[in-house]
């Protein structure tokens, strides 16, 4: 076997049924860096396409449950609407992957599509839930491919920031428990409050990595960071007064955000709204550890499964 098939198998996609193996590997992996093209062949659903749907499944659902509640509705709408939901959907989410699947068999620059991957698995989403069915695919080519090949904490922000991540995680009805809206909730007799999934997905999978010091306590003041970080034209009720983004767009809502200056290992962020996130993020994304787990992954989906300490140090 050639070097440079070998390297078509290990860094790539394998060669193409037009392509011949012949030529200088390290040459073959050094030109894609300037050939990649983000975009993708045909022409995908875009996320406020897909933010629409999503838009009009909320309203749907909350009408359904309004008409319950008063007595003219179904027992239990929901999983009508969820289904029908996601059958509309399904277009998009299959035209989304007939456009990955079109750009792994035709690409000129595999080794990059092969790291597209990689980062997509690494922020991996979950289909299962109707308002991330579509936005999951999406998340590839609004925030993988663009920074595929750029620092890591502009790939950080822009995945984290994306909606598909946002609603996956519940991120985006996250509020701080003295921010204003929390306040007002109360003040009607309705609990609602910080959720958790977001910062701890980001501090143990997509950043430092398990078992690498940072606390319980981190976890509560990065959700509390986070907290205003939502989506537009999909907030219910009052909310959705406060955005003026484009459907389907990240939006910072401030009236959703803990006030107050945090601290994230041991290092303390003054309260500055959507920048107070921001900056614990890029902080993370430089952090020893997110090179050591990053690396490792790396060195794991190339090379092998327990790869070698001087292979890991390297790469980071």
């Amino acid at each position: 076997m050639s070097e440079l098939l070998h390297a078509m198998g290990r860094f790539g996609l394998g060669p193409r049924g037009d392509e011949e193996a012949n030529g200088d590997a390290r040459e073959w992996l050094a030109a894609q860096l300037d050939w990649f093209e983000p975009t993708v062949p045909g022409t995908p659903p875009t996320r406020r396409q897909v933010a629409d749907k999503i838009a009009s499944f909320y309203a749907t659902l909350e009408r359904l449950r309004r008409e319950r509640e008063s007595g003219t509705g179904m027992d239990d709408p929901e999983q009508v609407v969820r289904r029908q939901a996601r059958q509309n959907m399904l277009t998009d989410g299959m035209a989304l992957i007939e456009s990955r699947t079109a750009s792994a068999l035709t690409t000129q620059t595999p080794f990059i599509e092969r790291m597209v991957h990689f980062w997509s698995n690494h922020f991996a989403t979950s289909a299962r839930k109707v308002g991330v069915f579509g936005m999951a695919g999406v998340m590839e080519f609004d925030a993988i491919r663009p920074n595929v090949l750029g620092r890591f904490e502009d790939l950080l922000l822009a995945a984290e920031q994306h909606p598909a991540m946002l609603i996956y995680l519940d991120q985006s009805f996250s509020l701080g428990p003295n921010s204003r809206f929390a306040r007002f909730a109360r003040r009607r007799g309705q609990e609602r409050g910080l959720n958790e999934n977001l910062a701890r997905e980001i501090l143990e999978l997509h950043t430092l990595g398990v078992r690498s010091g940072y606390s319980q306590d981190d976890v509560t003041e990065l959700a509390r960071a986070l907290t205003g970080w939502t989506v537009a034209g999909l907030l219910r009720g009052p909310l959705q007064r406060f955005s003026q983004d484009e459907p389907g767009d990240f939006t910072f809502i401030a009236g959703m955000h803990e006030p107050g200056t945090r601290a994230l290992l041991g290092k303390r962020y003054a309260s500055d709204g959507r920048e107070q996130g921001e900056a614990m993020l890029k902080m993370l994304a430089r952090h020893p550890a997110t090179a050591r787990h990053i690396a490792t992954k790396l060195a794991r989906h190339f090379a092998a499964d327990d790869p070698p300490a001087s292979m890991v140090a390297r790469l980071e």
